[in-house]
């Protein structure tokens, strides 16, 4: 099998990025995902948010290029 192994490791922070795209506040998030500490639920969704602000500025990038021809 050729196929691309999934940890649940993954599937947990991708549970995280629906809960956070979901606007799920973090203390809900955080009894969610089963965290005893709000810091790991936070330092998470810092993460997501990151990369949320990577997509974002790259479909600016996108637009400016596209209406600019």
């Amino acid at each position: 099998m050729g196929g691309r192994c999934v940890t649940a490791h993954q599937f947990r922070h991708e549970f995280a990025s629906i809960l956070y795209e979901a606007n799920v506040g973090e203390l809900e998030a955080q009894k969610l995902l089963g965290h005893s500490d709000i810091t790991t639920t936070r330092r998470i969704y810092t993460h997501i948010r990151e990369r949320q602000l990577e997509n974002a500025a790259a479909q600016i990038e996108n637009y400016i290029q596209t209406t600019s021809k």
